[in-house]
């Protein structure tokens, strides 16, 4: 943990500048939009802050939908911050 010893943590770490939503039709644009996601839950790790908040940009292809199946990209967001400690 990177700020380990100097009396500072980071909590509810903010992440902006996505460029892909994760609840697009295109496969490749949810991709894009779950690596982007990783990225900073190892940044996350790596502070030892225990979670990030994801502000989520529109979709190039679609609008969000409460129907719609966003489970894929959000399901693999959430595993791999759990197997980092983040979100947990």
């Amino acid at each position: 943990m990177a700020l380990e010893g100097l009396k500072a943590s980071v909590a509810n770490m903010a992440v902006d500048g996505a460029k892909d939503g994760p609840y697009a039709v295109d496969a490749s644009e949810r991709a894009r939009a779950v690596a982007f996601s990783k990225k900073w839950i190892d940044v996350a790790a790596f502070l030892g802050a225990p979670g990030i908040r994801t502000n989520l940009p529109s979709a190039k292809d679609s609008e969000p939908s409460l129907g719609q199946d966003c489970g894929q990209p959000f399901g693999a967001s959430r595993e791999y911050a759990s197997a980092k400690n983040v979100g947990d």
